[in-house]
């Protein structure tokens, strides 16, 4: 079986140790970390991609074709919602984003949501790609804001009010150890960051069983959505969370 993965670059060491001993053959296309946070963005660059893909197949650049194409997403604030498949069938996780996929299971992600309810959730990944999580982070933001508005203190200080302000939906932080790359000097990391903010701090074991899943080509419908060719995904508030229906429907 061959199949494209278009992933967030969070899970790029996950995928990455799989594939390097896949029976399947595996192409990705990794997409920036942090996309979701404007969700018509990350919308934007799904669908550019799969036109990429199709163009590539088209001017046989990609010698064969996929038999699949696989996201590396969830819902990730609806936007993957009205995606559509176009000559190759789109498969999609059912889960919300990609906690779900570090955690193994909806299950496994409803029941930590719900036993840790205002948690900011951080990986090897995430930690390693973000900038707010780093020591210095707000020191170096506001040296940047300073230079920018010629040290306008009121506004850069409104400015570093409102970056921070995100915090305050939280309680506690808590970090995924990877199955496949133990980096101490990240958890470490998030440990300082939830000390910085007062917040609790807990680690907790990943599952790697959906990325499994993917790398093998079991796409149980259970916890997958596979998309026909003119066919779109369509948001839905029941327990499958998302549904193919006819592109001119969505």
């Amino acid at each position: 079986m061959r199949i494209h993965i278009i992933s967030c670059r969070v899970l790029t060491r996950e995928f990455s140790a799989f594939i390097a001993k896949a029976d399947n053959h595996i192409d990705v296309s990794w997409l920036p970390q942090g996309l979701h946070d404007v969700p018509a963005v990350l919308h934007k660059r799904l669908d550019a991609t799969l036109d990429q893909i199709e163009e590539e197949i088209a001017n046989k650049q990609i010698k064969r074709a996929p038999d699949y194409i696989v996201l590396g997403y969830g819902l990730c604030s609806n936007a993957t919602t009205g995606l559509v498949a176009r000559s190759i069938p789109l498969v999609v996780p059912r889960a919300d984003d990609c906690i779900t996929l570090f955690l193994g299971s909806r299950e496994r992600y409803q029941e930590f949501f719900t036993k840790y309810s205002g948690t900011y959730w951080l990986t090897n990944e995430w930690v390693e790609n973000s900038d707010e999580v780093q020591p210095n982070y707000f020191e170096d933001l506001r040296r940047e804001l300073m230079e920018k508005y010629d040290g306008d203190e009121d506004t850069v200080e409104y400015l570093m009010s409102v970056s921070a302000s995100y915090v305050k939906n939280y309680k506690r932080v808590g970090f995924i150890k990877s199955c496949v790359h133990e980096d101490p000097r990240a958890e470490a990391l998030a440990r300082g960051y939830a000390d910085r903010y007062g917040l609790d701090f807990f680690d907790l074991q990943g599952d790697n069983g959906l990325l499994k899943k993917i790398i093998e080509g079991d796409f149980d419908e259970e916890n997958f959505l596979t998309v026909p060719p003119g066919y779109g995904i369509k948001y839905t508030d029941g327990p499958e969370r998302m549904i193919a229906v006819p592109a001119d429907e969505l």
